[in-house]
């Protein structure tokens, strides 16, 4: 994704959450942050270690009720 953003000369913001799979575009003013799919390895509730994945499902379960429901809404239509 990083590499797809900085052909299309869309900047880059914010390093820090890369060793967690998240890149932060900066697009017209505006942030936007991309997570890949990941699950976590070890955990304390608030900090994981993780492991990307390909796996939508895993993914889905360490997600929070907010982006499940999103998730769940975009499988149904």
């Amino acid at each position: 994704m990083k590499d797809m953003f900085q052909a299309a000369g869309i900047r880059m913001i914010n390093n820090k959450g890369e060793k967690h799979g998240t890149i932060t575009a900066r697009l017209h003013e505006e942030n936007f942050e991309i997570t890949t799919l990941r699950i976590d390895v070890v955990t304390d509730g608030r900090h994981a270690e993780v492991e990307f994945t390909t796996d939508w499902q895993k993914d889905a379960e360490r997600r929070d009720l907010t982006i499940n429901s999103m998730f769940l809404g975009n499988i149904w239509t």
